[in-house]
């Protein structure tokens, strides 16, 4: 540790068994008398140290940081000591709290009672890119890892990343000449390959929805196409009666508004529907209403862009050609 310290542009260092988004990593489960069950809620656990504060760099919303005599070794195998301190995420606070007073209550880990004293902001938990909802609850300890499978987490000054990812192995191996270095990567790097399946998903899902909305846009035309063909005649009659050809084109949007709002809001009634019934039986998050929003928004916008060429089309029918025969 000294020695990752002393390199040119490092802030801090420490070592952990585990980081954010890393995928593995430890878990804990909380309750909230020493008695109870099942677990009120299930978390990850980082043991911090007296480095960590300067290199995680959580906000501290409530309470303090760990005191410097609160630190202690935690070998591997080591049980919970009795009469600890915490600190939990502002996620795991509001789970455990929904009503507050967070601050100052007592939980119980491994039977052991365990006294929250400070509320951190944000930190993902090693899983969290799995995109659960507890992917923000995060307990920290101030216990200083000692074992024999470490992960050392460094912060470098701006600029001096490269040159420290660099300069880590070698200044490790100088050390002991058997250790084994899995890799050395930067945060960034730790985020893209953890976040790696879920972007594919994505864009999975995304290139499934442009060929839904561009089949859909298609179908709007063709339907709206057949429209103006059938109502030739009592387009050509309103025009014969003094409707102009803005009034014709008006008259088709306003139609398909109508129909692509009743839709849409058909739709999001169904999206609401489930995504309750998926949060009551499964343990989801609940669906936020902006991007329904923005989706019907699209779908509303995307209509009148698909409908716009048909109703030019009836638009240009003359009064005359539309009037004769049976309207074909």
């Amino acid at each position: 540790m000294a020695a990752l310290r002393a390199l040119p542009g490092v802030v801090g260092a420490y070592a952990d068994f585990s980081y954010p988004l890393e995928g593995g990593g430890w878990g804990c489960a909380i309750r909230k008398a020493r008695d109870q069950h099942s677990p009120s809620a299930t978390c990850a656990l980082y043991l911090v140290g007296d480095h960590a504060r300067k290199i995680l760099g959580a906000r501290l919303l409530e309470g303090r940081w760990f005191k410097p005599g609160e630190v202690v070794e935690r070998h591997e195998n080591d049980v919970i000591p009795p009469a600890r301190v915490i600190m939990v995420t502002r996620a795991l606070a509001r789970e455990l709290f929904p009503n507050g007073g967070a601050l100052g209550s007592t939980l119980y880990m491994e039977g052991t009672a365990q006294t929250i004293v400070g509320i951190i902001a944000r930190l993902q938990t090693p899983a969290a890119a799995g995109g659960s909802a507890d992917g923000e609850y995060s307990v920290l300890q101030p216990d200083r890892y000692v074992g024999a499978d470490y992960t050392y987490i460094i912060r470098a000054r701006p600029g001096r990343v490269e040159s420290i990812k660099a300069a880590v192995p070698d200044v490790l191996r100088k050390l002991g000449g058997a250790r084994v270095i899995r890799y050395v990567r930067t945060f960034p790097e730790v985020r893209a390959i953890a976040y790696r399946g879920s972007h594919g998903f994505a864009s999975v899902l995304a290139t499934v929805c442009m060929i839904l909305l561009a089949v859909t846009a298609f179908g709007i035309v063709g339907l709206t196409s057949s429209s103006v063909s059938r109502r030739r005649r009592e387009i050509g009659t309103r025009r014969a009666l003094g409707a102009t050809r803005q009034a014709i084109l008006h008259q088709f949007q306003i139609e398909h508004l109508v129909v692509a709002i009743t839709a849409c809001g058909i739709g999001i009634g169904f999206a609401i529907a489930a995504n309750l019934w998926l949060v009551g039986h499964y343990e989801m998050q609940r669906m936020p209403l902006l991007p329904v929003a923005v989706a019907a928004f699209v779908m509303l916008a995307l209509g009148q862009v698909a409908v716009l060429w048909p109703a030019l089309r009836a638009a240009s029918v003359p009064p005359s050609l539309a009037a004769k025969g049976d309207g074909r």
